[in-house]
């Protein structure tokens, strides 16, 4: 049997979207096998091989999408002021409209922030470095990756793709979180990021100005974060 182009790149969608979530559900496996105890590691090692990890996963990828990205990359190079100017933009609908909808939900949940936060301000306040490695640099490469440009060569039909691929980046945020059914009214501040990266890369048919927004914006709120625990806010 003969596979087309477009054939072979939803296998690899497929197959790099399999690869994160291997990685997400079993990544301790190694360690298990030799029967140590994950809590018994250091955390220094711990993050590091986990950073290594996703370090691989984007390889992998790198290298089964390759032509395709580097063509994407010199478009962007050649082009990024004028994707700037043109989607940067939607950096403030993001941060207004989660910012409306978590102080919406904050009130049907007690004031509590969802519990993926929780997890991320007390792993900032105890791992500031590590956090801001895995959040700022490698979340953004690694989620478009997985979310926008895996998703995309499944779904070729534009709504589709984008409340897809909104709905599972929200999903993912959620997982292993949930303590409560209020937990789960926060899938749409995470979902709706997730729908307006999904338009912008359907929209510019470039990974990397995805890529560049979503850099924007968890360095910008990460950053803040670590300046408030630098200057004795308590964030957590």
């Amino acid at each position: 049997m003969i596979f087309d182009e477009k054939e072979k790149n939803m296998f690899k969608g497929f197959l790099a979207f399999f690869l994160y979530f291997l990685m997400s559900f079993f990544k301790y496996l190694p360690f298990q096998l030799m029967k140590i105890n994950i809590n018994n590691i250091p955390d220094y090692i711990k993050y590091t091989y986990v950073i290594l990890l996703e370090l691989v996963v984007i390889l992998i990828i790198y290298i089964m999408f390759r032509d395709t990205l580097i063509s994407m990359f010199n478009d962007f190079k050649k082009s990024k002021n004028y994707y700037f100017k043109k989607y940067f933009k939607y950096w403030f609908v993001i941060l207004i409209s989660t910012g409306i909808l978590n102080i919406l939900i904050s009130f049907v949940n007690n004031s509590n922030i969802s519990g993926n936060e929780t997890v991320v301000r007390t792993m900032l306040t105890l791992h500031p470095i590590y956090v801001w490695v895995s959040g700022v640099i490698l979340a953004p490469i690694l989620e478009e990756l997985i979310f926008r440009f895996s998703i995309r060569t499944v779904f070729s039909y534009k709504w589709i793709f984008i409340i897809v691929s909104g709905l599972l980046f929200g999903g993912t945020h959620l997982l292993g979180t949930v303590t409560s059914t209020a937990d789960l009214l926060y899938l749409l501040p995470y979902a709706i990021p997730g729908c307006i990266f999904a338009y912008v890369y359907y929209d510019s048919d470039n990974i990397f100005t995805t890529m560049g927004l979503h850099f924007i914006h968890n360095g910008i709120l990460m950053s803040l974060q670590i300046l408030f625990l630098i200057f004795g806010f308590n964030i957590v």
